[in-house]
């Protein structure tokens, strides 16, 4: 374990890696990246892996820039679903609440078949948080923020271990960041990291709020790809179809008082602005907006 002088910046967000779902075959990313045959999202047939990315606004210019050169949006394109990996798996727990908020915060409406939003292999139920297995990777090779009076780093690999957590299927730039930022917080609470007080009051703030729309009943589902019942598997879609038809229904101003979608996202403003705060001796635009 070392400590940070004052003129050096914590690595204050986790890295990302990103999986291409695309509709129709892409030659110049085949040729460019590692295809995946065996995990691919409902109904897409081509897979594309990109490398491991150390921030996600670096993984966010790739994306740009691969447009550039191909001419082919990755981003805000209906063709392309953006599978988001995050080191570290979480615990259900804390994985469902990582999916509930992406949803809740989500500039895109989600009002299609489930199917579209999930992933199909021989091993698996339908879920959009899927643990890893053994294809792809992330950068697990960086210092991990685990003190804040002083500022102490460590190995993230040493306090985490392997895995990692990734969503389906995302597809802005907002959504992304957005991930990025509750994935930090969330491995910070599971593993004793320097923001783990962050990650509690998410936790907290996001359960009181389910709670008090009568959605209490999401974080007892499995969110999480794995081998579980048929009736477990309903049991998700029942529930899951009606959280989306809540965001629905505020989104489109079907309801005259603020819903759990403005709540939720307040909070993660509200988190953003605390964590900002705390960096803010060695940068002020650490955590992206």
């Amino acid at each position: 374990m070392r400590t940070l002088s004052s003129d050096q910046k914590p690595n204050v967000l986790l890295p990302v890696g990103f999986k291409l779902h695309c509709v129709s075959a892409q030659p110049h990313l085949a040729r460019a990246f590692k295809t995946e045959q065996h995990f691919n999202a409902h109904g897409v047939k081509y897979t594309y892996i990109l490398p491991p990315y150390s921030s996600v606004e670096l993984g966010l210019q790739t994306l740009e820039s691969l447009t550039d050169i191909y001419g082919l949006p990755l981003l805000n394109n209906g063709e392309v679903l953006i599978q988001v990996c995050h080191p570290a798996r979480l615990a259900p727990v804390r994985a469902a609440i990582l999916a509930i908020v992406f949803f809740a915060t989500s500039n895109y409406l989600r009002v299609v078949p489930i199917d579209l939003y999930t992933t199909h292999d021989a091993y698996t139920n339908i879920r959009p948080v899927i643990y890893d297995y053994d294809f792809g990777s992330c950068d697990r090779d960086f210092d991990w923020l685990v003190s804040l009076n002083p500022w102490r780093m460590t190995s993230f690999a040493t306090v985490c271990g392997g895995g990692r957590t990734d969503i389906l299927t995302v597809k802005s730039a907002h959504e992304i960041r957005v991930l990025n930022f509750v994935a930090t917080l969330l491995v910070h609470h599971q593993h004793n990291g320097a923001w783990r007080h962050f990650g509690d009051r998410l936790i907290l703030d996001v359960t009181k709020i389910l709670n008090r729309h009568l959605l209490g009943n999401l974080l007892d589902i499995i969110w999480v790809t794995g081998t579980s019942s048929k009736r477990d598997t309903e049991t998700f879609q029942f529930y899951f179809l009606e959280f989306l038809d809540s965001i629905s229904k505020e989104a489109t101003q079907q309801t005259f008082r603020p819903g759990l979608r403005s709540e939720i996202s307040n909070i993660v403003r509200v988190l953003q602005k605390g964590v900002e705060s705390c960096t803010s001796q060695f940068s002020p635009t650490l955590i992206p907006h």
